[in-house]
């Protein structure tokens, strides 16, 4: 099993291994349409259990601000990739 990560964008207690490959098949442990926007929304519902778990509000969002850009163009060249594999056979 190959694990595949985002370098420069670990987010603590999570690491990078968010995605993995098993021969053709491809799985993913997140949210792959989710951009800074939904976190923030999440997170604010959430933010009690975020401070419990020893969390803040403005760093995760800091974080994931940081990587949205990233985030976005690794999405669309895994779908771009996952439907030219789907036509292709």
């Amino acid at each position: 099993m190959r694990f595949l990560g985002i370098q420069n964008c670990e987010v603590e207690g999570f690491g990078l291994y968010q995605m993995f490959r098993h021969g053709a098949a491809v799985g993913v442990q997140f949210h792959l349409e989710v951009a800074a926007d939904d976190v923030e929304r999440w997170a604010g519902a959430y933010d009690e259990e975020l401070r419990q778990h020893g969390g803040r509000l403005d760093e995760l969002l800091a974080q994931t601000r940081s990587c949205d850009h990233e985030l976005t163009a690794l999405a669309e060249k895994l779908i771009d990739n996952f439907v030219r594999i789907a036509r292709n056979g």
